[in-house]
């Protein structure tokens, strides 16, 4: 069924030749899961419908429905703040039907939102998928956004090797990787003036 990494849409969003505010709950869905808090990978599946269980029945829409990929790339990435990662594609499903598959990765980069308002979509509006239904994030919601990306960003050990302009010996160097389960110990840090070890 529908959750935050998976929505239904039974009929094509109106985006060739549709006027803005025919386009806006196509823009407010992908800025949802973008936002949504997620381990895996988010689906927009347009042609299938959800039945009353909550599982997805396919029908299919005519391939000449289908919203390309650069335009809707250009279209999205244009309003938002910064650039939504996610791509289209169609899936052929039945005989001369396809399933279009907007497809939206975990963003480390939220949370996402509007430069400017667009129809129903304030500048400062985060919608967010919760479950199978949409709302603006609270305050809470985009605060632990912020929180999860320095969480996510991995740190980094720069080593800078100085070498005499006269050496006595010739020095062998080779690359490897360095990891520290705890930190780097206290006897190593700054202790060799070889090496300048920055945070």
């Amino acid at each position: 069924g529908e959750s935050n990494h998976l929505d239904y849409k039974r009929d094509q969003y109106p985006f060739v030749g549709a006027a803005d505010c025919d386009k806006v709950e196509l823009l407010k869905d992908i800025l949802a899961l973008a936002n949504a808090f997620r381990t895996e990978t988010a689906y927009v599946l347009i042609g299938v419908a959800q039945a009353s269980d909550g599982s997805g029945n396919i029908v299919g829409i005519d391939p000449t429905d289908f919203i390309d990929d650069a335009k809707l790339q250009q279209f999205v990435n244009s309003k938002t703040n910064r650039a939504i990662t996610f791509s289209c594609y169609s899936i052929p499903c039945l005989i001369k039907k396809v399933i279009q598959v907007i497809e939206i990765p975990v963003q480390y980069q939220r949370p996402f939102h509007l430069k400017n308002r667009f129809i129903s979509i304030g500048e400062h509006d985060v919608p967010i998928r919760i479950g199978s239904s949409t709302r603006n994030a609270t305050l809470d919601e985009i605060s632990r956004m912020g929180v999860a990306l320095q969480q996510g960003l991995a740190p980094t050990l720069e080593i800078s090797l100085i070498i005499p302009e006269n050496p006595i010996d010739v020095i062998d160097i080779n690359a490897s990787d360095i990891s520290f389960d705890k930190g780097i110990p206290a006897d190593v840090e700054n202790s060799n003036p070889l090496f300048n070890i920055r945070d």
